[in-house]
């Protein structure tokens, strides 16, 4: 503003009041006399600003790009916590596939509401500076050009309530889409087995669309932003113009300087108002996945699995299992009243028809969900009332899936140990329970790593390892899930009989529809539907042949 009305009054004498000139002004005048000094010293003062504006963006930028790597850090880690702290309820019972997403972009998220909201304040006090101008030079066409805000304010408001809702339902569907295409990769085997790539391939493309759609919707909500604030600008300086020739007609006008001042200040005060609505729709259209985070990190609380203070070590006498009935989510109880007792220091089987409620029973010992109090108890103690990870510290178990993590075999198999190494009890085990041989096959023997959780095994070798795993542990209670299952019987006979080395200084408890497996318990907890059917030791409910 100083350059242009010097230019167009040639007269640069406003010059000696600009801050900081006005300091230096008493001290050398004589550096103040004469246009082309003063028109000199302006450039050289825009010219020092830009400079200085440009270093501190650069140190801004630094600095938020510092502030946003600890974010992310902070934000990932927490994140994270949380997910592993919640039971495997939450995993029934929510879309997991697109929990990777979330952890790997909400830094990015968060730091985009951050960006928005130091945005929003710079725009407020570009917003003040320019009103302050405008009221300077004239208050009655502030007023005028001010009176078209209201209506960009609700048509923008409008837009952006539009896009919050259309964002919400195009996040569900996105969501939805990324489910179904992780189950379809993990089913690749069927679809090519049955030859039903074609079909699948039409589902695919229905689900694409569907999504594609949603995205494209909301692009057209968003593009429609600009050609809006266009006419925003359009609608205040038509306002303004109206402001002029009403005070040209009533006061006889205000200076050519002043006007195009003002048109000018108005055409770049709208943009500092949009700004608001525009970072309104940018948080509307963000709002379902910052929820999401926010759901995560302060919600949830029912998916929290709690215990006590009281410390767990060992198992004297029995594992109780009292008036135990059970549902997952779909409230249908898969165990009724079940009651039982497992002996301390044996092998106890639990057996019956699939679907029978068995693996549920070792799962509820191991607290993935939870049940009412009292209804499993170690020694006559809730196990609610230990210290939940003092609890599973002293467990182990074997699962029925197999599971195994992207890590070398040696992480895997002392994953549950936080000691040292012990490379002679570790190699002892091996070599019993079969594993020794083929895992020095391997490229890199117990240093191989394994990608996409062990694929590249066979069934019975990732069976093996995830025994070894549980064994090496040395737990107070041993879980092993069908842990026979996949084991030709050459190989089972080495399995139960190194597991058996293991009675009377541990208690194990093992499912098993095998026969070849179930007669090698001390005691046998027979469940169907969901009932006990009975119990004992093995050699009494093994006569009972109706069961088997």
């Amino acid at each position: 503003f100083p350059l242009v009305s010097g230019l167009i009054e040639n007269d640069f004498t406003h010059v000696r009041a600009i801050i900081p000139l006005n300091f230096i002004y008493p001290l050398a005048p004589d550096f103040f006399s004469g246009n082309v000094k003063l028109f000199s010293l302006l450039v050289l003062w825009i010219y020092s600003v830009i400079i200085l504006k440009s270093i501190l963006d650069y140190l801004t930028s630094i600095y938020a790009l510092r502030q946003s790597y600890k974010t992310t850090e902070t934000i990932r880690k927490q994140l994270f916590k949380r997910y592993i702290s919640f039971n495997q309820k939450y995993y029934d019972e929510n879309d997991t596939s697109s929990l990777y997403e979330t952890i790997a972009n909400a830094g990015q998220i968060l730091r985009q509401q951050f960006n928005m909201i130091q945005r929003a304040g710079t725009e407020f006090l570009t917003l003040v500076i320019y009103i302050t101008f405008m009221v300077f030079l004239s208050w009655e066409l502030t007023l005028i050009a001010m009176a078209s805000f209201p209506f960009i304010h609700y048509t923008m408001q409008k837009v952006s309530v539009y896009i919050e809702k259309n964002a919400k339902t195009e996040w569900s569907n996105t969501k939805t889409f990324n489910q179904n295409l992780l189950n379809l990769f993990t089913c690749i085997p069927i679809v090519v087995g049955y030859h039903r790539q074609k079909r699948e391939e039409n589902y695919f493309m229905d689900l694409s669309h569907k999504q594609l759609s949603l995205i494209h919707k909301a692009q057209k909500l968003r593009a429609a932003i600009g050609p809006m604030e266009e006419i925003a600008h359009t609608t205040a300086i038509l306002f303004v113009a109206l402001g002029i020739a009403f005070l040209f007609h009533t006061q006889g006008g205000i200076s050519v300087i002043h006007a195009f001042i003002f048109i000018y200040l108005t055409r770049r005060i709208i943009p500092s108002f949009n700004s608001f609505q525009t970072i309104r729709t940018q948080l509307a259209a963000s709002h379902s996945k910052v929820q999401d985070i926010l759901d995560t990190l302060e919600g949830h609380h029912d998916y929290l699995t709690k215990g006590d203070t009281q410390t767990f070590e060992t198992i004297d006498k029995s594992v109780e299992i009292r008036d135990l009935s059970f549902a997952y989510a779909d409230n249908k109880n898969v165990l009724h009243n079940i009651s039982a007792t497992i002996p301390a220091h044996k092998i106890t089987a639990i057996t019956g028809p699939s679907g029978s409620g068995k693996s549920t029973i070792l799962k509820l010992i191991l607290r993935f969900y939870e049940h009412d109090d009292n209804t499993i108890l170690f020694d006559g103690t809730d196990i609610k009332k230990f210290y939940l990870y003092n609890l599973r510290e002293h467990i182990s178990f074997s699962e029925q899936e197999s599971l195994l993590l992207n890590k070398s075999i040696l992480d895997n198999i002392t994953f549950g140990t936080k000691h040292k190494v012990d490379y002679d009890k570790l190699l002892n085990l091996a070599k019993k329970l079969k594993v020794h041989d083929f895992v020095m096959a391997l490229p890199d023997g117990y240093n191989t790593l394994i990608t996409k959780g062990g694929k590249t095994l066979s069934g019975g070798e990732r069976q093996r390892l995830c025994i070894l795993r549980a064994l090496y542990k040395w737990a107070t209670l041993v879980l092993l899930d069908e842990f026979t299952s996949a084991l030709d019987p050459k190989t089972e006979k080495s399995v139960i009989d190194t597991v058996k080395e293991f009675k009377g200084n541990r208690t194990i408890v093992f499912v098993s529809n095998r026969l070849s497996t179930i007669k090698h318990a001390d005691h046998i907890i027979y469940i169907d539907n969901g009932k006990l059917i009975t119990e004992g030791p093995a050699e009494k409910v093994l006569k009972q042949k109706n069961l088997y």
